[in-house]
């Protein structure tokens, strides 16, 4: 059976409002949790929604069950703080004790997280679930796709990809004319693509090559792709993105399509 009422954890970007409207127009309501420091839209105030620290777990819980919210999905980027930055409640940190505080510094925090409140008695969704037809398809999005000679930049691309996600460093590499041009970090895709722009050579642009970590805790942190990304690749004169069909989250579909066919660049879903 469907959630009537679905809480959002909402982290940076548009997508939590594009959850909220899609929950809404299906007759669901919703209720936002917006992290402070994190969640960037005021239009969040739109909604039945209020606003807490990172750090502030245990209130947060009480909200949402103060307002009958059984269901949960993340929704938008987080920046990782340290741990002196997100001051855990009491009731966290006694969390992170029995956890051990390494798992803070990689991606099991995220599976903490997800087990966590799970034994809270929550439901944690993906939010492909609640927005329809949302994850990355196979092939070109619109009329462009690599030519022969950058599929070989972009198997190296994803080998790279790969590797720095099996270290919990990143999910995106940048690769032009068989040069590693930079790897995702803590900065995160757009900031990757800003920092690889001025390193172009002449020629073809370069190609960001976007996968899913082995060990990713897909229903909060899948791969997502919008049309601010798609913006920054045209901005920076890249030749395209290669992204992970049924693994990554697209945003904005037809205005990103459009976009791209009128730059040149192509976007594009391939099977892992």
């Amino acid at each position: 059976m469907k959630p009537d009422k679905i809480g959002i954890i909402a982290g940076g970007g548009s997508l939590p409002e594009k959850i909220a409207k899609a929950c809404i127009n299906d007759g669901k309501e919703v209720f936002i949790i917006a992290l402070k420091n994190q969640s960037t839209s005021r239009q969040l105030d739109d909604y039945p929604c209020e606003w807490i620290k990172m750090g502030e777990v245990k209130y947060g819980i009480d909200i949402l069950r103060r307002e009958g919210v059984g269901d949960l999905v993340f929704a938008g980027p987080v920046t990782r703080p340290s741990l002196r930055e997100l001051n855990l409640d009491g009731w966290a940190m006694s969390k992170t004790i029995k956890l051990g505080l390494r798992w803070l510094g990689d991606d099991s925090i995220l599976s903490a997280l997800v087990n966590t409140l799970e034994d809270e008695g929550f439901n944690i969704h993906g939010p492909e679930e609640l927005l329809e037809n949302s994850l990355c398809k196979l092939g070109p999005y619109g009329k462009h796709s690599p030519t022969e000679t950058q599929w070989e930049d972009i198997k190296h691309g994803l080998k790279i990809a790969r590797g720095i996600g099996e270290l919990d460093i990143g999910q995106s590499a940048v690769v032009q004319q068989g040069m590693v041009l930079g790897v995702e970090g803590i900065d995160g895709t757009d900031a990757l693509i800003e920092r690889c722009g001025p390193l172009q050579r002449s020629g073809q642009g370069a190609i960001l090559t976007k996968t899913c970590k082995p060990q990713q805790e897909r229903r909060i942190d899948l791969p997502t792709i919008g049309l601010q990304t798609v913006s920054a690749l045209v901005k920076n004169r890249f030749s395209g993105v290669v992204i992970e069909a049924a693994k990554t989250l697209v945003l904005d579909e037809e205005a990103l399509t459009k976009l791209a066919d009128d730059s040149g660049l192509f976007v594009y879903g391939i099977e892992q």
